[in-house]
């Protein structure tokens, strides 16, 4: 089970933290994924680009990268957090109209194209989350995510 946590201090200043408690064997690396950049979403190959460059820790497994946390150029900072039992995602074929995004790359998209928590909440009116397998445990992982941006709001 994974944790996380958002403060912001008599100075204005915030602070993200999380830990990382997961029994698999991870190897993490540093990615710094520029703005503009474009990619591929494993659910079905659909390319996205981002609006905004960020810096993340994440994997990369079998040809894809995944990211656990990062924070981009515009201070919105978000994690994947992995709570066993309690992830329900919609089903590969049912996304009723909505745009269909991975769960394992659901941190990356909003990365990529979330300035504040204001544009996340817009965005995720029209997206469905989609759980696959992911290539550590080769199970759907049960994620939950935290986001915050630089007014120190968080979801």
């Amino acid at each position: 089970m994974c944790t996380a946590i958002t403060l912001q201090s008599q100075q204005m200043e915030n602070f993200f933290g999380r830990t990382m408690d997961f029994s698999y064997w991870i190897e993490p690396g540093l990615y710094v994924v520029p703005k503009n950049y474009v990619w591929t979403n494993i659910l079905n190959n659909h390319r996205f680009y981002n609006y905004y460059s960020f810096i993340g820790i994440g994997q990369e497994s079998d040809g894809a990268l995944g990211f656990f946390d990062g924070v981009n150029e515009k201070g919105f900072a978000a994690a994947a957090l992995y709570f066993a039992d309690y992830a329900q995602y919609a089903m590969p074929m049912i996304h009723l109209g909505k745009k269909p995004v991975a769960s394992l790359d659901f941190l990356h998209y909003i990365l990529g194209r979330c300035g504040s928590i204001e544009e996340l909440n817009i965005i995720l009116q029209n997206l469905s989350l989609i759980g696959l397998p992911d290539p550590i445990t080769q199970t759907v992982a049960p994620l939950h995510w935290l986001a915050t941006d630089r007014s120190g709001q968080c979801q």
